[in-house]
């Protein structure tokens, strides 16, 4: 998985201390950097470099893909899922693996509307989980998320509706210039670790 370049990630930390308006934003983002995005590309790593079988049951799973440290573990935001439902969210993308695999290289939109179709229909499956199981088959199968920022249950904007499910990315930085050294996966990585500072320091519309 390629990863932001350190020197252009360094001037991005640089660009937002700079910034004339930094605020709270600003300073989540550069704890973010520093403590969990290597994690986020520690995952999609151990998702590109196995097969798409394995990574397709992994991610439905919502585990930890073989070969990592934690192989097998549940990953964070699915821990409270029961097993039951991750069995059969297994199963049901299991019987669609041509169709998902020939996602290899498309648009993540096009990914994620599949999955999220059949989501819908397994009890237990949230928006959350389809957005994690996608992003990691996307890993693995190179349509990660470009244009828009997905939010959800565990990552939210300020100001934004609760019921807006995403918005693009060149939206996001318009309005929240902080975010502009950051790609659509990142920003929704980071809005979901720093859910509870967001929501207590920025209101949300209904």
């Amino acid at each position: 998985m390629k990863r932001p370049n350190r020197k252009t990630s360094n001037e991005g930390a640089r660009a937002l201390r700079k910034c004339p308006a930094p605020g709270v934003l600003r300073d989540l983002i550069l704890k973010w950097k520093k403590n969990k995005r290597d994690d986020l590309y520690s995952l999609l790593d151990g998702f590109e470099s196995i097969s798409f079988t394995d990574a397709l049951k992994a991610a439905a799973a919502g585990v930890y893909p073989p070969g990592s440290d934690k192989a097998g573990k549940r990953r964070d935001h699915q821990r409270h899922l029961r097993y039951e439902s991750t069995k059969q969210w297994v199963n049901v993308l299991c019987s669609h693996k041509t169709k998902i695999k020939s996602f290899s290289g498309q648009p993540f939109e096009k990914l994620f509307d599949f999955l999220d179709g059949y989501g819908s229909r397994v009890w237990g499956i949230g928006p959350v989980m389809v957005y994690d199981t996608a992003l990691c088959i996307g890993a693995n199968i190179g349509c990660l998320p470009k244009d828009r920022v997905y939010l959800h249950a565990g990552a939210r904007l300020p100001f934004e509706p609760l019921a807006k499910r995403y918005i693009e990315r060149d939206e996001a930085v318009r309005k929240y210039k902080e975010l502009q050294q950051m790609n659509a996966y990142e920003t929704e990585s980071f809005l979901c670790v720093f859910q509870e500072e967001i929501t207590t320091r920025f209101p949300r519309r209904s």
